[in-house]
């Protein structure tokens, strides 16, 4: 994770500019779905290259991680749905897929914020676009977690 240290935090503007690169990408489908699960849903990294296809279940459009569950918001399960429609390979394993039809890999990952880097002229690594995405959840959580405490409470 000390990736996330070398770039400071991304903002709104850079999360714009990431996207207008991804739709530029052989796979935009999949790029999207990879800046979506980041920034919209704070999925970490590691969390991000484990997926299955079984961890996330459309009807509810949740996704099923180790120590959570996330709902997917529709800007992220819409394009999801198109690319495991569209782009992703029957064959491979894991929810995204990498180079040559296997699951992707945190190398893949890199090179992938490597490239969109490049073209979209932001340095942002996969850590820190998760770090934007929870410090952009932060508020949210506390409300919740404060409404929960209260309700107990009474």
């Amino acid at each position: 994770m000390t990736d996330a240290l070398l770039f400071p935090l991304p903002a709104e503007d850079d999360w714009r500019l990431l996207l207008k690169a991804a739709q530029r990408s052989t796979t935009p489908w999949r790029d999207r779905v990879i800046l979506g699960l980041l920034w919209e849903c704070a999925v970490r990294p590691d969390e991000l290259v484990a997926l299955r296809l079984s961890d996330l279940h459309l009807p509810t459009g949740r996704l099923h991680l180790p120590a959570r569950v996330v709902r997917l918001p529709e800007d992220v399960l819409a394009p999801t749905m198109t690319y495991i429609a569209l782009e992703r390979p029957s064959r491979c394993p894991g929810l995204i897929a990498g180079p040559r039809g296997r699951s992707l890999r945190s190398a893949d990952l890199s090179r992938l914020f490597l490239q969109l880097a490049q073209a979209s002229g932001c340095e942002v690594s996969p850590w820190a676009l998760h770090l934007a995405g929870l410090r952009r959840q932060l508020p949210r959580v506390l409300v919740a977690a404060l409404a929960r405490s209260t309700a107990e409470r009474e």
